[in-house]
């Protein structure tokens, strides 16, 4: 139908309609007359509906109490008094995205589903949930997700308990998440950007039940809200449900303001401040300097947008000046940018990571003085070409790695909304970005450099410095302040703290009502596509080459990988190939400078990748295949360049530069520091899965701890062995580059082939013919049982095995299972109950199995809440209602929508892991006819994984060595053994 602005539609006001092309959409934009509420719809053809509701959430202090009140909300309403409605959700809904996020500035309850009745259900129990949450009258569930007080009997030492307060314990032992935290505090002293939105764990337990409270009635009321709504739905339908179901029982009010714009410095603040390490770890060059700016006002989009691009051209590429710069003065191991343009006053700030301390004074300098020089000399047209092009693709590509475009341009609406009073302020990107273009030859970036770095005092050079053993001194600290505390506490006081703990607990444990979990909208199985999705590959040839097609709309877009199957390998040479992979792309060619290799990837191309992978045979699960793929994207008028460009990388790169060498050994040795310290659950399960199974035990030593050892020795040695590296690098290049053992895979439109073929026939009779057979040699296992240090509070905890090794088969309702282990059994018992941040179960078509934990305060606890899984199943009942949730919460794992990559990338995975699409469909119909006996007789199964007693914790020094026992070996993550 046709809308009529100013026309009133079941109460809201119909303001503004305009196209924009930049999101495939028409954008709709209505007040609702009574409560002030904005709301945003983005009509378009997108099947993946997406709905959100976000509140401006200002903080006035680092309490954490918007972050508290983002999971709190969700844990019952008054339509929905279930415990966990969003866990329900999560069980049993079609949803293709579920989730809520902390901002700085605001807190976003996003929902997306392909389903139309599913997506109407979502949208009520969220808007249920934020205005009418139990939070108001229930204390404990701020107990269970804020913090409280522990303490089960007079003589225990009493602790600190949360889901949040445990999760920035995690959050705050990394050293770049303390060094932001810590750079946006102070360049924003007199905002609401001074206070820490998730909390910092010190001032967590300063935040009262009565305050939590009033925030929420302050700040969640639709008049303090934007609603967006995207996708094919019916905007007549949804705006009259909206209204007569939520926002018609309010009246307007005031919408929550605070300050936001920090007055400009009039000089540069300098601060440093001290990080933890753990005592194993060397002092030296252990310093981490930072140097940022406030770099005006994201409303001004040109700016921002500009400053973006800005800092892609300087720090972001291998052709990065100042970068490569900082680099070449080998003043630390890492160095980095990042531009934060989602606040309302964007900061830009370069990080230099683990230097001495001397190094702090030159950091600046250097900064500086080229900064002068590229505002004096200019910077190089096609530097900025290149970032421009790389921006430009992003954009139109509008890939965002699985996640919903919705929600991206959700985002984006709601900060125009809140900073520019325009709903479409950042979603219209194709002006600015022609402006920049023409700008950008009269000068455009050197001024920005100019006014925005040089001449700018809003500016903080701050300097972090390493502290053996501070996470343990913090936690002793943390637990002598509660000792005190409790020795000043009443007897009444304490046998209060008694009675609220075992009451939580008791809560903590009830089942919900069987009458509460009814009142929860819900879908049935015949809502559920009986059909398997199928990706299927052609295989074929494209002249004397093996090629895999993969049919499909891309608008204009090839996406290729060419695929190298690898002879046997061995031990050693496999840490030396995830280095070669990581080289490739970023080294000079014999033609080529790596900087001018990275300005020609981004002025003709998408990307070009380099990975390796090891594909196991779900019907021979000893025989493995590896591969090493170079994967690129152009548009179709680029395929020349592209081709040419990947057989160039591939080919010709040189190894024998040295200095260049050493640089990227540190950059990806740092990657892997982060990785330990924010993701040690996936770190830990690369780990466990060495000690039994050879494709993880091949993972791991290419790109898992043991690679991250690798790259640490190699470092300290590179000097005297730089020589033999640079042989084995060109050796193992020769190994893996023939046409003999490649596949070609593309994914493009059928009718776009004729135009390309030749470019990837010339690619592949570029590379030699060596006859060697693929193949893959057995490797030893680690030994099991390893406790990896790293400094901070918390623990990532992974137990599993392979149930295919003992003699069990693999059924789709395993992947039921799955979802009830993880949703209902963890999640109870270790998130809820036991205060981790997550909790999850792993379990796929190949065997792996793993329950794993994420910024857990636990350990031993954990290990035993593990190995009671299967009495847990052998007692498990479930209502025919309650077993359809589960199941349909498994097809929403199943049923993601893909883009045309992604379902290419399905493709090929399926060819060569040999997944047929019967296969696919048997798995489906073992998931929809799954029922509690199966569930039951699945116990077994978990049992004989969980006593084979492997297991692998990334973790804190005081925890792991109070429970010493429990391991073969302690590791010291970033130290000696």
């Amino acid at each position: 139908m046709t809308l009529i602005l100013k026309e009133n539609y079941s109460g809201f006001s119909f303001l503004e309609v305009r196209q924009i092309p930049e999101a495939n959409s028409k954008g709709y934009h209505f007040i609702h007359e009574k409560t002030g509420a904005e709301l945003v719809y983005l009509s378009n053809d997108d099947e993946n509906k997406v709905f959100s509701i976000a509140f401006r959430t200002l903080p006035e202090d680092s309490t954490g109490v918007f972050h508290i009140l983002e999971h709190s909300v969700l844990c019952g309403s008054k339509n929905y008094p279930s415990k966990e409605p969003f866990v329900e959700l999560l069980k049993g809904s079609l949803k293709t995205f579920l989730n809520a996020f902390t901002f700085p500035d605001k807190t976003m309850y996003p929902v997306a589903s392909t389903n139309a009745k599913d997506f109407r259900n979502l949208i009520t129990v969220y808007l249920d949930a934020v205005f009418y949450p139990n939070l108001l009258q229930d204390p404990e569930i701020f107990m269970q997700e804020g913090w409280h007080y522990e303490l089960e009997n007079p003589d225990e030492a009493m602790t600190l308990k949360g889901v949040v307060y445990n999760e920035m314990l995690g959050a705050f032992s990394a050293p770049e998440q303390v060094l932001w935290r810590k750079t946006k505090s102070l360049l924003f002293p007199d905002t609401i950007y001074n206070g820490e939105s998730g909390g910092d764990p010190e001032e967590i337990p300063a935040l009262t039940y009565e305050r939590f409270c009033e925030f929420h009635k302050k700040c969640y009321h639709p008049s303090n809200s934007v609603i967006v709504l995207y996708g094919n739905g019916n905007i007549e339908s949804d705006l009259a449900f909206i209204d007569s179901a939520y926002l018609s029982q309010f009246s307007r009010s005031q919408a929550v303001s605070g300050p936001m714009m920090q007055a400009p410095f009039s000089k540069e603040k300098v601060h440093s401040l001290k990080y933890a390490i753990s005592r194993e770890e060397p002092l030296e060059s252990k310093n981490w300097f930072s140097y940022s700016w406030v770099t005006g006002d994201s409303v001004n989009y040109e700016t921002a947008m500009g400053l973006d691009i800005l800092n892609e051209i300087l720090m972001g590429t291998p052709a990065s000046p100042l970068k490569n710069t900082l680099l070449a003065a080998n003043l630390g191991q890492d160095v980095y940018a990042l531009f934060e343009q989602g606040i309302r006053q964007p900061i830009w700030s370069i990080t230099l990571k683990n230097a001495p301390l001397e190094s702090r004074e030159p950091f600046r300098r250097i900064i500086f003085d080229t900064l002068a020089d590229l505002k004096k000399n200019g910077i190089e047209a096609d530097l900025i070409e290149a970032a421009l092009n790389s921006l430009e693709f992003r954009l139109r590509e509008s890939d965002f790695g699985g996640f919903p475009k919705g929600i991206v341009y959700a985002i984006s609406a709601v900060d125009g909304v809140f900073f520019a009073n325009n709903p479409f302020h950042y979603l219209e990107y194709e002006q600015t970005l022609k402006k920049i273009r023409t700008a950008a030859q009269h000068g455009f970036f050197e001024q920005l450099i100019q006014q925005y770095l040089l001449e700018n005092k809003h500016s903080l050079l701050l300097t972090m410095e390493p502290e053996p053993g501070l996470a343990e001194k913090r936690a002793e600290t943390t637990h002598q302040t509660l000792q005190r505390k409790k020795e000043k506490f009443s007897d009444a006081d304490i046998k209060e703290i008694i009675k609220k703990t075992k009451e939580l607990k008791a809560r903590q444990s009830r089942a919900d009502r069987p009458e509460d979990l009814e009142k929860l909208p819900h879908l049935t199985l015949s809502d559920v596509e009986p059909v398997a999705k199928q990706y299927i590959a052609t295989l074929g040839a494209l002249g004397k080459q093996k090629l895999l097609h993969y049919d499909i709309f891309t608008n204009q877009i090839v996406y290729s990988t060419l695929f190298f199957e690898l002879p046997p390998l061995e031990e050693t040479e496999i840490p030396l190939l995830g280095l070669f992979t990581a080289l490739l792309g970023k080294l000079s060619t014999s033609k080529k400078s790596y900087q001018d290799l990275s300005k020609s990837m981004d002025i003709h191309t998408g990307g070009i990748n380099f990975s390796l992978g090891i594909y196991t045979d779900e019907k021979n699960p000893d025989h493995h295949r590896v591969c090493f793929t170079i994967s690129g994207k152009a548009l179709l008028d680029k395929t020349q360049e592209m081709t040419a460009l990947m057989g160039e990388i591939a080919l010709d790169t040189q190894f024998n530069q040295k200095q260049r060498i050493l640089e990227l050994l540190r950059e990806l040795k740092s990657s892997h520091e982060f990785s330990l310290m924010s993701s040690g659950h996936n770190v830990a399960a690369n780990r466990l899965s060495a000690y039994y199974s050879q494709s993880g035990r091949f993972a791991e030593l290419l790109s898992g701890f043991s690679f991250y050892q690798y790259l640490s020795q190699l470092e300290k040695t590179f000097e005297e062995r730089f020589e033999e590296i640079s042989v084995q690098l060109k050796n193992i290049k020769k190994r893996i580059f023939s046409r003999s053992n490649l596949t070609i895979g593309l994914v493009n439109p059928q009718q776009d082939m004729e135009s390309i073929s030749d470019y990837f026939s010339a690619l592949a009779e570029s590379f030699p013919e060596i006859q060697s057979k693929p193949g893959f040699k057995n490797l030893d296992f680690l030994s099991k049982n390893e406790a990896i240090i790293i400094p901070g509070n918390v623990q990532y905890i992974v137990q599993g095995y392979n149930f295919r090794s003992l003699g069990y088969k693999y059924s789709g309702a395993l992947q039921v299972l799955k979802q009830i282990l993880g949703l209902d059994y963890l999640w109870n018992r270790i998130r809820v109950q036991g205060g981790a941040y997550g909790a999850f179960a792993n379990i796929n078509r190949l065997g792996q199995t793993a329950f794993l934990t994420y910024r857990d305060p636990n350990l031993k606890n954990t290990l035993d809440i593990y190995r009671q899984a299967a009495d847990y199943l052998r007692k498990f009942d479930a209502s025919p209602r309650e077993m359809s949730k589960y199941i349909l919460g498994t097809i929403s794992q199943l049923d993601q929508p893909l883009t045309p990559a992604a379902q290419g990338g399905a493709a090929f995975m399926h060819y060569w892991g040999n997944i047929q699409p019967a296969d696919l469909q048997r798995s489906r119909d073992e998931i929809l006819s799954a029922s509690p006996d199966m569930i039951r007789s699945s116990a077994e199964l978990i049992e004989a994984v969980i006593n084979q007693e492997y297991f692998c914790v990334v973790g804190s020094e005081q925890k792991i060595k109070a429970d010493a026992q429990l391991f073969n070996r302690l590791i010291p993550a970033f130290g000696s053994e």
